[in-house]
């Protein structure tokens, strides 16, 4: 690599990280860094930079609420990562891009991006991220009121974080596999929050057991609610 294009990969890396901590607050200053990186990317035809950079800006216009520029840059990345045989972007980003669509309210659409982010997660090998992505399609399913259909995914995302131990996901998904579920089953969504529970404790994550004691009070009170309701 000539000397210049090796200044211009170190400043278009320089501006990508910039970018990415800015988009905390400073969102102009932050945009405008990516899109600088990108453009020096394409400028020394660095086309992995230019997709990582484009998920970035991608991830920073859906914050925004910049929904058709967001669209257009994930699918500007997709096909670039195509082009480059990069499965295990194309499958990242298509998780993004479900999420984006999710946000949209365009339930089906979100749904394929999601099951095709998973089917190619699993011809990867990629175990934690299929995890993921299923913790991500049962919250969808689940806000359709598909339980069956979200209960399933829940139950392998949980499998999945058990087999591969990560007690950050298994505890996510527990609480949202709960709240999911405790209407129908109030009991075992208490037995999930409990599992949650403990697995944050042990984690000593402090934010988490208050947020899963919160969430256990406001399920037994609803619980409570519902059954005097019935009595009635």
């Amino acid at each position: 690599m000539a000397a210049t294009d090796l200044a211009c990969r170190e400043v278009a890396i320089s501006l990508h990280i910039l970018g990415n901590d800015n988009n905390r607050g400073q969102l102009k200053d932050a945009e405008r860094q990516l899109r600088r990186s990108i453009e020096i990317g394409r400028s020394i035809d660095n086309q992995f930079h230019v997709a990582q950079t484009l998920h970035s800006l991608a991830n920073l216009l859906s914050r925004q609420g910049r929904v058709g520029e967001a669209a257009a840059a994930y699918a500007d990345n997709i096909e670039l990562l195509r082009s480059l045989d990069n499965q295990f972007g194309v499958a990242q980003t298509l998780h993004s891009f479900a999420n984006l669509l999710a946000q949209q309210g365009k339930v089906e659409e979100a749904a394929a991006a999601y099951a095709d982010s998973i089917d190619m997660g699993r011809s990867l090998d990629d175990q934690f991220g299929v995890a993921q992505r299923l913790h991500s399609l049962a919250n969808l399913l689940s806000r359709q009121g598909r339980v069956g259909d979200a209960a399933a995914a829940y139950a392998e995302s949980i499998e999945i974080g058990e087999r591969l131990e990560n007690d950050n996901h298994l505890a996510q998904v527990l609480r949202s596999y709960a709240l999911a579920i405790e209407v129908r089953f109030p009991e075992k969504a208490l037995e999930l929050l409990q599992r949650s529970l403990e697995i944050n404790k042990r984690r000593g994550n402090a934010k988490f057991v208050h947020l899963v004691e919160n969430t256990i009070r406001q399920v037994q009170k609803r619980a409570a609610t519902r059954n005097g309701e019935e009595q009635a």
